[in-house]
């Protein structure tokens, strides 16, 4: 789904929902209950900062709230129905648009600001809908195969009593790596500036995963003079 106008300009909202599914595999949201909405808000520029303290309301409900300093935040409870989301913060274009909620589901939006004065026209909204946004199928794919990467998982995380990412990744060699470079970080498929990403707490993360060299880095995140990767697919 989409809004009939949509951006030219990189800035967008991309919902997805998350159910959870029956063992015969249909999805059954209870539509009288309240829908939840987390998101994450990154600048639009490559690579993606976490927009800190961002301010997001929901047009003509009562409530505000600010995102922490991995640009994320969670609206628990939200009357199912069309709703206006907007996002502000000084320095940045805001980012607002209507999008449809059905009671009983989880949705997540990735949000991009632009930090140049542009006029606001409108935001592409996509809903991918079904029990693993296709972002984490993917990832899911590659750990079957396993050929390159290391991936860890809950059950890792919870062996450990779930540290921060950071010390999940202690003993990983990253084999090549020269002096004064860092291995790229991405969040949920963004690449991600700064390193405090790898204090988010692995009860957040879905799966980790870990290239410690260029070979078997997902062709679409392999940029010329890149030694390894962090890929973290958080439970949103």
């Amino acid at each position: 789904m989409r809004s009939s106008v949509h951006w030219a300009l990189p800035t967008a909202i991309v919902l997805s929902v998350g159910t959870v599914l029956p063992a015969n595999g249909q999805s059954v949201p209870d539509t009288l209950q309240p829908a939840r909405l987390t998101g994450l808000v990154l600048t639009a520029d490559r690579p993606a900062r976490a927009v800190a303290a961002a301010d997001v309301r929901l047009l003509g409900q009562p409530g505000r709230w600010l995102t922490d300093r991995f640009g994320r935040f969670v609206i628990p409870e939200v009357d199912p129905g069309t709703v206006v989301i907007r996002v502000e913060h000084v320095g940045y274009a805001p980012v607002q648009d209507s999008i449809h909620l059905t009671g009983g589901l989880t949705y997540h939006a990735d949000i991009r600001m632009s930090a140049r004065p542009i006029e606001l026209e409108g935001i592409e909204v996509t809903v991918h809908s079904g029990h693993l946004p296709r972002s984490l199928e993917a990832v899911y794919e590659r750990m079957e195969r396993a050929n390159f990467g290391r991936f860890m998982t809950d059950e890792d995380f919870k062996a450990r009593g779930y540290p921060a990412v950071k010390d999940m990744l202690w003993g990983v060699n990253f084999r090549g790596v020269p002096a004064g470079f860092d291995v790229p970080i991405y969040l949920d498929g963004v690449r991600v500036a700064g390193r405090e990403f790898l204090d988010m707490l692995t009860q957040e993360v879905a799966v980790l995963e870990i290239y410690s060299s260029p070979a078997g880095i997902p062709v679409q995140y392999r940029d010329p003079g890149t030694f390894g990767a962090v890929f973290i697919w958080t439970k949103w």
